[in-house]
């Protein structure tokens, strides 16, 4: 039985949610609960991993039963790796060289993703998406990032 495009995207989309569900849950098991009324630290994770395990279940309970169709296209695994590289570029440039080039990075990255989108474009996107998070977690919420790191 072959999938349709669209099954086949939910799937891997529920077996991702359910993978991340079941994980948060397992990580936040050291975490002190507490009770609805006196959240403790694990509580709020606790709720959305389940909350994810769910639509997870849901999701793969719906898409599951798969549409025959012999046009099923292949995963984009270049953009794919194209954002798992910006992450990682982030990752590892956020603390040495600052903010504003680990978001450069991320986006100039990431945006090889779409062939459509041109460097211009692509540099324009990462200043102002710099820009707007510099604001956001330097200067109105006071994070201890540095903007560049020299």
């Amino acid at each position: 039985m072959k999938l349709s495009a669209l099954n086949y995207t939910h799937l891997i989309s529920g077996v991702a949610g359910l993978a991340i569900g079941l994980f948060v849950i397992w990580q936040v098991q050291g975490y002190p609960m507490g009770t609805p009324r006196r959240m403790g630290a694990g509580f709020f994770p606790l709720m959305l991993g389940i909350l994810l395990v769910t639509l997870s279940l849901l999701i793969l309970a719906v898409e599951g039963r798969g549409i025959a169709r012999p046009d099923m296209p292949r995963p984009a695994w270049k953009g794919l790796i194209w954002v798992l590289l910006s992450i990682a570029a982030f990752a590892a440039l956020v603390e040495r060289a600052g903010l504003v080039p680990a978001i450069m990075a991320s986006v100039l990255l990431s945006s090889r993703a779409d062939e459509s989108l041109t460097l211009l474009a692509s540099v324009v996107l990462g200043a102002a998406c710099a820009a707007i998070a510099s604001g956001l977690f330097i200067t109105a919420l006071g994070l201890p990032l540095r903007m560049i790191v020299l």
